[in-house]
């Protein structure tokens, strides 16, 4: 995922984990059908910021309906 990431954003300036009350981890709002659960980074680039979400099997996605890398 990391090697994902930065191909799409060349340069990343900034990523901090997402809280969902006391946790970190939450059900994907991305998929609210999975049953997932996933830890959600808010990644800052040169140009645009997105919340990543990552899964427990190390794959995620950039933003809504991405393809899991």
């Amino acid at each position: 995922m990391l090697t994902y990431i930065l191909q799409k954003f060349g340069t990343v300036y900034n990523a901090e984990i997402k809280h969902r009350g006391d946790t970190a981890i939450h059900q994907s709002c991305f998929y609210p059908e999975h049953k997932r659960k996933v830890l959600a980074i808010k990644v800052k680039g040169k140009n645009r910021i997105v919340t990543c979400h990552l899964f427990g099997d190390g794959r995620g996605t950039l933003n809504i309906r991405d393809r899991e890398e």
